[in-house]
């Protein structure tokens, strides 16, 4: 079965450099840029629309706003 459910995040909680090279990105994007566009708005809370798969307990981010 899968659940889904919001979970609000601050993007300060993450280290967006180390997000982005350990997904092979770090010469593809650059973190600052990231930085700046989840900055842009004024807001710093991340809405994410999560995924529980309760069989394998795997939980997946489907969309974030």
């Amino acid at each position: 079965m899968k659940i889904r459910f919001v979970e609000w995040t601050y993007p300060e909680e993450y280290d967006f450099k180390a997000i982005l090279r350990n997904a092979g990105l770090a010469h593809e994007v650059d973190s600052d840029e990231v930085m700046e566009r989840v900055y842009d708005g004024g807001t710093r809370e991340l809405k994410l629309n999560l995924e529980l798969d309760t069989e394998t307990g795997i939980i997946t981010v489907v969309s974030s706003s």
